[in-house]
């Protein structure tokens, strides 16, 4: 049932039903999508936080229980709620022995809606106040047991969408119409300049344009040409002057092909900052509890992820966790209708999530 953005209602029904059978206290957020609770009690509070949406893709995975309504979780998020709640059977059971509280967080609108942004005006954060946040990531293209973390594991992520207006007309008769296509194909080609010519090569960005519309009809040139894009960066500086070329070569070359064009951009998606002290406590603790599992630092990429913006607002780590189904050869990477997890990781994430939350509330007890 892949739900897509902050509208998950059965998604969200589902969890809420597992937390009653264990007896966990728990309310929502997000037009009732979000769900809260709350295991334990008293100071200090550690969250664990797991995307729940979905993606607006048909799934070709061939299991057995593949979505047939259109939608898919392509990127793993259905792992991540299961994950989450075995971590809550584990620790409702160990309950008792918590020196604090643990707060679950099931988070819709990952996928571009920035459910993270939505949570943190309701007050996730808060009531109890939240000290320490935890997330994991499962990655179809690394073998189960391995897990990867960082300080500076994910990009920060901005849409943006160039609209080129011309002037619409028959086929037939170009020189009485203004050709939107034309000018939108040259934007295209310029926004190349902005990596090739204008970042330093030690700068990080990436600038991506994964949607391009114009016309309904192949006899007539159309009134506009939309293209839609992101922008992938760590570093306010780079991201500001990308956000300005974009703006001025969109603008320039339309104008050079009679057009005019208008950019706007989305809101933000932050990069993922880990606290350097909570994540080596959190590497601690998943040699304990994971013995045999691979771990590896240095975890940094340009994919984003919008736990971003909880890490900026308290202190929090993020680590990955591999689930390839099969030979990595074979295995397809995120947001592929084909994409597979390897079930065995749900195990592993659930101990590692119920290890973190009970080991930092021991060592910080108040």
């Amino acid at each position: 049932m892949p739900e897509i953005g902050l509208e998950t209602p059965n998604t969200s029904a589902y969890i809420q039903s597992e937390l009653t059978k264990l007896d966990i206290p728990f309310h929502t957020i997000i037009n009732g999508s979000g769900v809260v609770g709350t295991i334990g009690e008293g100071e200090p509070c550690l969250m664990l936080r797991s995307d729940i949406d979905g993606l607006p893709m048909a799934e070709e995975s061939g299991e057995e229980f593949a979505s047939i309504n259109g939608n898919m979780h392509a990127c793993g998020h259905d792992m991540h709620a299961a994950t989450l709640l075995g971590a809550a059977h584990i620790l409702k059971a160990h309950e008792s022995e918590l020196k604090g509280t643990v707060k679950l967080f099931f988070q819709p609108g990952e996928e571009g809606y920035n459910g993270s942004d939505e949570a943190i005006a309701e007050g996730v954060l808060e009531n109890p106040h939240v000290d320490r946040a935890f997330a994991m990531h499962v990655v179809s293209t690394v073998p189960t047991g391995v897990i990867v973390y960082g300080e500076r594991p994910m990009a920060a992520a901005y849409n943006w969408k160039i609209v080129v207006e011309g002037v619409a007309g028959h086929g037939s008769m170009p020189d009485s119409c203004v050709d939107p296509i034309t000018a939108a194909a040259h934007v295209h080609i310029g926004l190349q300049e902005i990596l090739a010519r204008e970042i330093s090569p030690m700068s990080e960005l990436v600038i991506t344009c994964g949607a391009f519309n114009a016309g309904d009809a192949g006899n007539a040139i159309p009134q506009s040409a939309t293209m839609q894009g992101t922008i992938r960066v760590f570093d306010k500086k780079t991201e500001e002057l990308a956000k300005k070329r974009i703006t001025e070569i969109a603008s320039g070359i339309a104008q050079t092909y009679r057009c005019a064009a208008t950019t706007t951009f989305g809101r933000p998606s932050p990069a993922v900052f880990n606290d350097k002290e909570f994540m080596e406590q959190c590497v601690e603790y998943a040699k304990q509890t994971l013995p045999q599992a691979q771990l590896y630092g240095g975890a940094h990429g340009m994919g984003s992820e919008d736990f971003g913006s909880i890490s900026q607002a308290c202190t929090a780590n993020y680590m990955m966790i591999g689930a390839a189904a099969g030979p990595l050869n074979e295995c397809y990477g995120q947001h592929n209708p084909h994409v597979r997890f390897d079930e065995n990781a749900l195990p592993m994430s659930s101990a590692l999530y119920a290890s973190v939350a009970m080991n930092w509330l021991s060592d910080n007890a108040k």
